[in-house]
């Protein structure tokens, strides 16, 4: 399920408000792209403006990143001496 902004509620509506047509607008929003922009409805999927405070998720990935590299370059220093162990 996606979070719909505010801004783009209003060209969902159709006809007389009632539940079903609701949600049929919406399916009908979510399944077409999107006018001139980069991104989505979907909050998360928007680009960081210009001195805004980066997300807590922003810095998990981050340390995600940063830690699955160590771990690479950790692994390969252990292969590579363990390749010259048994050279000689």
């Amino acid at each position: 399920m996606k979070l719909v902004r505010g801004q783009f509620m209003k060209p969902l509506l159709k006809g007389q408000r009632n539940d079903f047509r609701d949600a049929e607008a919406v399916a009908e929003a979510v399944q077409r792209p999107t006018k001139g922009s980069d991104w989505g409805p979907n909050l998360e999927e928007r680009p960081p403006r210009a001195g805004e405070p980066r997300s807590r998720k922003a810095h998990l990935d981050d340390l995600d990143s940063f830690l699955f590299r160590f771990a690479f370059l950790a692994a390969m220093f252990v292969l590579a001496l363990l390749i010259e162990y048994l050279a000689h």
